[in-house]
This record gives C-alpha cells, structure tokens and sequence, in this order.
C-alpha cells in the first residue's frame, strides 16, 4: 500500500530561488504573484473567520440580552434558525434537483445519506443545548476554558477522520491560541464577568464537555462533507432535519416556559432579541460552509474564538461590563496565533487504496 501527502486548505508554495541559474523574468513574476496570491488567501481566510465569530458574537449578546427578559428557552432560540435554513435552502435544494432532473429529489438524497445528516443535525443541536445550558449549573470561567477541549477533539478527529497531518507551525499557533484564552479568563475574573456561584459545577462541567465534544462532530462531519458534496445540501439537510430534532425537543421540554413569558410586556422586546438571535446564526451557517471548502474545521474553531472579545466590546455599551487591557492583549495573542496557523498549508495523507473506494463510494451516492 502507497500512501502520499497533498497540501490541503490552500495551495502548497513552490518558490523559486533568485539566485538559481536560468530564472527567467518570466519566473520572477510568477513566483511574485504566488506569493501575493498566498497572502491574499490566507488575509480572506482570516477576514471570513472574523466575520464568522462576529455573528457567533451577536447571537450570544442577543442570547445574554434575551436572559435578562426572563427568556429561558434556548431550544426555541435554535429552532429559529433551523427553520431559516430548512425554508431557504430546503427550497433552493428543491429546485436544484428539480433542475437538474434528479429522480426523488429531496426523498431520494434521505434515502441514499440521511441517516448520516440526522446524526449530524443531532450532534449540531444537542451539542449547542448542552453549551447553552451548561450555563445553569457552572461558571463562565469554567466553560470557557473547558470549550478548548474543543481544540483537541476537532484535531482528533481530523487527524484520524479526514487524515490531516500538520506541521509544527500548525502546532504552535494552536497554543498561542489556547494561551490567549486563558488571557481572556483572567480578564473575566478581573472584571467580574465570570463571578456568579455555580449550582452544580459537576454537571455543568460535564454539559461542556459534552456539547464541545458533539461539536467537534458537527464541525468535522461539516468539512468532510461540503469537500465532497455540494454545500447547499448539506446546510438544507442540516435545517430540515435539525428544525425537525429541534422542534420536537421544544414542544416535550420548552412548551410551559413559553406559557410563563410576560408577552404584554416584553413580547416586543423578545421577538426583536429572538429575531436578531436567528438572522446571526442563519447567516453564520450560510457562511461556514464556504469557510471549510478554503480552510478546515479547526481553523474554524480556533477563528471563533476572538467572538467573546466582540461581545465584550458590545457589552461595555450595552451591559456595562469594566474596561480591561487584557481583552486587547488576548485578542492580539488570538489573532497571532491565526496568523501562524494559516501561514502553511495542512497535508492530508492520501492512502491509494483508500482513497480510491472512498472516491468509487461517493460517486455511487451522488449518482
């Protein structure tokens, strides 16, 4: 059995040498412009990342705001967006296999891989439930720094799931991430924003542990699949059957805190925070798959992680939350580390034999 390395997330560089004999101008300027083209890959990466923890940033201050309404019904939150994505590219899905005359349509991609989006769909929504309601039972430190467990999963799992094998620098930006971090904890505890006594720190450990380690799932399950399929089915599976999970959770746990919500008075209020809750999240997973095409799920992760510095600069006008210089020293440790991930590409070990039954297996689903 032969097995090979391939540059995955972006083209590997291949320099070329000024003071190598029979370098033409012709190569300069080719070597000049894979250099640039390089840099702006990687500046896009970067700037998409950011856009994508921005929106995990306005949901979670759309969430924190929804809080102090008395709303406490994190699975009508997520349902929400499902059904955004179900409607929208449910639909798009639809005509795209009406329009490519695709015998069953919708029935037919259920058939041939459903059970796999309906194990995706529920590690996706079981996975942020547990996040949300680990909340209720430990502290904001504790989740904080047990989310990087997040890290490691995801690294786990491609190594082992997509075959991705990276290089020390890879290595080196994930801990100047993780160390950024943990500046960010201590910013928490200095300004008092992880105080609060935690009911059940076990528990709440455990949720985190949990909803990090399904996410992990969801995340590598996203990349593996919009590498190989097309991205609009996987994010209108995703809705339909995470609007399905979802709902149905709502109605058996969620039914009697909607009866218990003063709609009088804050129904307003709570449809605008429920409202911008959805639309943040509808265009985060609009976005994410776009994102894992060019980079990979733990670049994603590690991206998403300025989004509580985004919350907190939101929070110094809205919530009144005290100024601290650690946020701008994290946040600068964070983007470091982003910039020494993505400055090489990642390898994907291809086994030829392997490779070619998985190649033979997906297009036999596709067809």
């Amino acid at each position: 059995m032969s097995s090979n390395f391939v540059s995955s997330g972006q083209e590997s560089e291949i320099l070329l040498d000024d003071n190598q004999p029979n370098v033409t101008w012709q190569n300069r300027i080719y070597t000049a412009l894979r250099k640039c083209y390089s840099w702006r890959r990687m500046v896009k990466t970067l700037a998409i990342g950011q856009l994508l923890s921005f929106c995990v940033c306005g949901a979670g201050v759309a969430s924190q705001a929804l809080k102090r309404h008395h709303f406490d019904a994190p699975t009508t939150q997520s349902f929400l967006y499902y059904y955004l994505l179900a409607i929208t590219y449910g639909a798009l899905l639809a005509y795209k296999c009406s329009k490519e005359g695709a015998a069953g349509g919708i029935l037919d991609i259920l058939k041939r891989r459903g059970w796999k989006y309906l194990f995706v769909a529920f590690a996706d929504v079981e996975g942020n439930y547990a996040m949300v309601l680990a909340y209720q039972y430990t502290s904001l430190t504790s989740v904080q720094l047990l989310d990087s467990f997040a890290i490691v999963g995801v690294m786990v799992l491609s190594w082992f799931v997509l075959k991705v094998r990276y290089r020390l620098i890879h290595y080196v930006g994930v801990v100047i991430c993780v160390v950024g971090t943990v500046a960010l904890v201590f910013a928490d505890i200095k300004t008092s924003r992880a105080s609060g006594q935690a009911s059940n720190p076990a528990l709440g450990d455990f949720l985190v542990l949990l909803g990090a380690t399904l996410l992990s799932i969801s995340n590598i399950a996203q990349e593996y699949f919009v590498k190989r399929f097309d991205w609009i089915e996987f994010v209108g599976m995703i809705g339909i059957l995470g609007s399905f999970i979802s709902g149905i959770q709502l109605i058996v746990i969620e039914r009697h805190s909607l009866d218990n919500i003063d709609w009088s008075q804050d129904g307003t209020s709570v449809v605008l925070l429920m409202a911008g809750f959805a639309v943040s999240l509808f265009v985060f997973y609009s976005v994410t798959p776009y994102f894992m095409r060019i980079s990979s799920a733990l670049l994603f992760v590690l991206s998403i992680l300025t989004a509580d510095l985004y919350a907190f600069l939101f929070g110094l006008f809205v919530f009144n939350y005290k100024f601290s210089s650690i946020y701008c020293i994290s946040f600068v440790v964070i983007a470091v580390g982003l910039i020494v991930y993505t400055w090489r590409p990642t390898d994907t070990r291809v086994n030829s034999t392997t490779g070619k039954q998985e190649s033979q297996d997906i297009q036999q689903e596709q067809e």
